[in-house]
């Protein structure tokens, strides 16, 4: 009866708080349109304690070291009040940058066991499972065709990618945003005529990357992918592990979210293998 839950947060200055979510926290996210991200949580729980009056809720994030919590947010720049001991955890608040707090601590308390209600975080399915649309099915960037996760050797999401050939057969144009994409943030160009790939599973392929050591090795394998091999992580995969916070640190600024859609999220396989190895 009950799939989820879905929590509100109101704020003065919502983009700001988007991308704390979003950049500090690394939380992943889909645009329902016009900037308007909806986050994934972590496994969460819910308790009911008396009150004078009803109508009043609060939102806590838990964590397992809230030490390292309160450094690491130091770190983005991010002010904490010094963490607090209660009975039932030790409890930090974050300013947040719209000006709210929302507060942080490492339980002391019992927590329930994950249920089938437990939200999920970067997990695809493994190859030949048909996927659920509630749990694998994400809003696709502008100019993707929406369809099922294809996930390529290395983790890469075909589907999300604007090179897929059944994207660029829907918007050709994306060719020349593609090219520069890539150029701006991992440094290659490529020509945009020479933009169109069919995915690294399909039979004699098409591929942007005909060089590929990592498609070759796992087919020798014979895996599905580098989430199962013993040598996990190998030299021929580091050299192609993208992640957000890698890309933004060589970007030096924010990347604006059409940007994140189009040139990166497509790409961030490091924590979907991960997700593959521990899921």
């Amino acid at each position: 009866m009950i799939t989820g839950a879905h929590a509100i947060l109101y704020s003065s200055d919502a983009e700001a708080d988007r991308r704390f979510f979003r950049e500090v926290l690394g939380f992943s996210h889909v645009d329902v349109g016009d900037g308007w991200l909806i986050f994934a949580l972590p496994p969460a729980e819910v308790a009911v304690h008396p009150a004078d009056e009803g109508g009043r809720h609060e939102l806590f994030l838990m964590c397992d070291d809230i030490a390292a919590f309160v450094d690491e947010m130091a770190r983005h720049g991010v002010a904490c009040e010094s963490a607090q001991g209660q009975a039932w955890g030790l409890l930090t608040h974050v300013t947040l940058p719209g000006g709210g707090t929302l507060g942080v601590y490492q339980p002391r308390h019992a927590r329930p066991p994950s249920g089938p209600l437990s939200p999920r975080q970067h997990h695809l399915p493994a190859f030949g499972q048909k996927t659920d649309i509630q749990q694998d099915k994400e809003l696709s960037p502008g100019g993707t065709v929406m369809t099922d996760p294809v996930l390529t050797r290395c983790g890469y999401r075909c589907d999300l990618c604007l090179a897929f050939a059944p994207n660029i057969a829907a918007n050709p144009a994306n060719r020349e945003k593609l090219s520069d994409g890539w150029h701006k943030y991992y440094g290659f160009r490529i020509p945009p005529e020479q933009i169109v790939c069919d995915g690294c599973m399909a039979q004699d392929p098409r591929l942007i990357d005909q060089s590929c050591p990592v498609r070759p090795c796992v087919i020798e394998k014979g895996l599905d992918n580098c989430a199962q091999c013993e040598e996990y992580v190998c030299d021929r995969l580091a050299e192609r592990l993208v992640t957000y916070e890698g890309v933004r640190e060589r970007a030096g600024a924010p990347i604006p979210e059409d940007d994140y859609q189009c040139f990166i999220r497509p790409y961030e396989n490091e924590r979907r293998l991960e997700a593959l190895r521990t899921g």
